[in-house]
């Protein structure tokens, strides 16, 4: 009995022992991941405060205009944007990655049984800010 809990407490001291060293690489892969992207999620509030809303064109009067507290979307239309779209204002994700800043904005389903869905993503870089929609379409592998 004693000599089982002998072999017991050995292998599970090996154990912890053996666990502590880590693979250079995979160390390397870790801080790469620690120091990769940062996301939080913000509201419109807190974009109209951190964004260059001087950078965003046609879309700069979209986004100056207040909205009520309550309001949970807000609809974008310009002559870019042919018939217009509307966005979710209280889940912006804003991503930090490579000297740019990018605020992603969900785009409303256009119904609830669309295929395809979309974002709107402001991009402020070094060499300026641009805005576009992203468009994905799940294939039957992704899904």
């Amino acid at each position: 009995m004693s000599f089982a809990l002998f072999l017991f407490v050995y292998s599970c001291k090996k154990e912890i022992s053996n666990g502590e060293k880590i693979d250079p690489a995979r160390k390397k892969e870790m801080l790469n991941y620690k120091n990769g992207p940062k996301v939080e999620i913000i509201n419109l509030a807190q974009f109209q405060k951190k964004a260059n809303l001087s950078a965003l064109g046609s879309l700069k009067q979209e986004f100056m205009t207040a909205l009520s507290s309550k309001s949970k979307k807000m609809s974008i239309h310009t002559d870019q944007t042919y018939l217009g779209f509307s966005i979710a204002t209280d889940s912006i994700k804003v991503i930090k990655a490579n000297g740019h800043t990018m605020y992603v904005f969900p785009v409303e389903l256009p119904s609830k049984r669309a295929v395809a869905f979309q974002n709107l993503t402001i991009d402020e870089g070094p060499d300026g800010t641009i805005a576009f929609v992203n468009t994905y379409t799940p294939t039957k592998k992704w899904i």
